[in-house]
């Protein structure tokens, strides 16, 4: 049995919104913690990407909105690689912008 009145569906919402509220969490204490290097928020910013990405991938399939979500995710994800990479100086900026949009997706979907 999956779900009581559900189906994979449910689950994977479920699975999804688990993994958001992780991706959320991380970000936080990497954006909180002055202590990571550039160079370090980088690099842990491109793994939390990988994994996200593996994680929507997977529920591709199953969700078709995940897709879209996919597509916006890996946008977010190169534009990180491209800050860390060519202007890294503006990377805590990026982190502090891409924390208020997160806030704004939460007020606008939910």
């Amino acid at each position: 049995m999956l779900m009581a009145g559900g189906g994979i569906e449910d689950i994977s919402r479920v699975i999804l919104l688990n993994t958001l509220t992780e991706y959320q969490a991380t970000m936080d204490a990497i954006r909180d913690n002055a202590t990571i290097s550039a160079a370090d928020r980088v690099d842990m910013l491109a793994r939390l990407g990988d994994s996200f990405s593996k994680c929507i991938a997977a529920g591709k399939r199953v969700l078709p909105e995940t897709s879209e979500l996919a597509i916006a995710l890996e946008v977010v994800k190169l534009l990180g690689d491209l800050i860390g990479t060519r202007f890294p100086k503006h990377l805590p900026a990026y982190l502090e912008m891409l924390d208020a949009m997160g806030d704004e997706v939460k007020r606008k979907y939910g």
